[in-house]
């Protein structure tokens, strides 16, 4: 296990235990309330994290997980948090995830996203200036099943 596979495991552990967490249970409900699709209720999920998780970047050198519950407290998180939150409501409403950790220069690992199973593998990176279901260039990347 390289140090990628290790972050990727941390990020996995607080998604896991955020799918019980009651917080995170009844907001996947309200926010995918009246979908009955993948996509319908994929989309949701997106949209209500671009409008309420706020993007801040960590200090440069740092890289801090917080769970999907703290993300939706504080209201704020980058890549990390925006994947983690999108995988624990996706999962608790039954969407197949994966998570798509990208190199944008072949040397660091930088950006990570949830992509998840509708008729194909779509992304949803609520953290970067992209349309939803389009994805960010990149050189490299790892697929992680969640």
């Amino acid at each position: 296990m390289d140090e990628l596979d290790f972050r990727v495991n941390q990020l996995k552990k607080l998604i896991y235990e955020d799918m019980n967490h009651p917080k995170v249970r009844i907001l996947a409900q309200q926010i995918t309330k009246g979908y009955n699709t993948n996509l319908g209720k994929a989309r949701a999920i997106y949209n209500w994290i671009k409008q309420n998780i706020h993007y801040t970047r960590e200090p440069d050198g740092m890289d801090i997980y917080l769970s999907p519950s703290r993300t939706i407290e504080l209201g704020r998180g980058d890549c990390d948090e925006a994947s983690s939150l999108f995988a624990s409501l996706a999962g608790i409403v039954g969407i197949p995830v994966k998570l798509k950790v990208i190199t944008q220069d072949q040397k660091v690992w930088s950006h990570v996203y949830p992509m998840a199973l509708n008729s194909k593998w779509l992304a949803y990176d609520a953290a970067a200036p992209v349309l939803m279901e389009k994805e960010v260039s990149y050189l490299d990347s790892r697929i992680y099943d969640v």
